[in-house]
């Protein structure tokens, strides 16, 4: 059974792309899905930090519950399209798309209006060394414009990491995703707090049956 949740989400994959794929899950045991309706949607997408939480309170004045929940059976349909070509990626070594993934991205790409800004840079950022700050956003003037920004954050995500630091938790029942980005490349689960302490409770107890 799926439930609806109001918890805040998962946000372990180290990449915005795959925490949208980690938006479904059984982390505690129950299947909870954090994208069952509009307005969870718009929940997720300010938790998770890619939408401000302004943006998201417009969209929830400015769009009909049911146009925002139809955009969410969308996004579910987006998230699951992604997991797919993920799973058939492990085929390869290095990414490999064809024209049917392009245009599935380029589709949402293509109908959002963006709006980006040059500014100067923050007083008192030596980090950056008076170098100009470059901040862009979506035009959220319909609900499907939602989409696009998901569509970006996997195309961003194609178009910069590696396939092979892609991984699956490692647990026997996960379905969470994260990008490797350990010195030595091992990292194994999705949370060590979750999966990793599950399979070291597992482990315990298989060597106390055995002694």
């Amino acid at each position: 059974m799926t439930t609806v949740q109001t918890l805040p989400p998962m946000l372990i994959a180290d990449h915005p792309a795959l925490d949208f794929l980690n938006s479904v899950g059984a982390p505690f045991g129950e299947e909870i899905e954090w994208l069952a309706t509009g307005e969870c949607l718009l929940d997720w997408l300010a938790a998770s930090g890619l939408m401000a939480q302004d943006q998201a309170d417009k969209c929830r004045k400015n769009f009909a519950r049911t146009d925002l929940d139809t955009v969410a059976r969308q996004a579910i349909a987006l998230r699951e399209w992604f997991r797919t070509f993920l799973i058939r990626q492990s085929e390869f070594n290095e990414w490999s798309l064809d024209d049917d993934d392009f245009n599935r991205i380029n589709g949402f790409l293509g109908k959002a209006v963006h709006v980006f800004r040059l500014h100067p840079a923050s007083p008192g950022d030596d980090e950056r060394k008076n170098r100009p700050e470059l901040s862009g956003s979506f035009a959220f003037d319909s609900p499907e414009d939602l989409l696009a920004l998901l569509a970006l954050n996997i195309a961003e995500f194609v178009s910069v990491a590696r396939l092979n630091d892609t991984r699956n938790c490692a647990g026997e029942t996960c379905t969470m995703w994260f990008v490797d980005l350990t010195k030595n490349k091992k990292r194994r689960w999705c949370d060590m707090k979750i999966c990793g302490n599950r399979a070291k409770a597992a482990a315990f107890r298989e060597r106390q049956v055995k002694t």
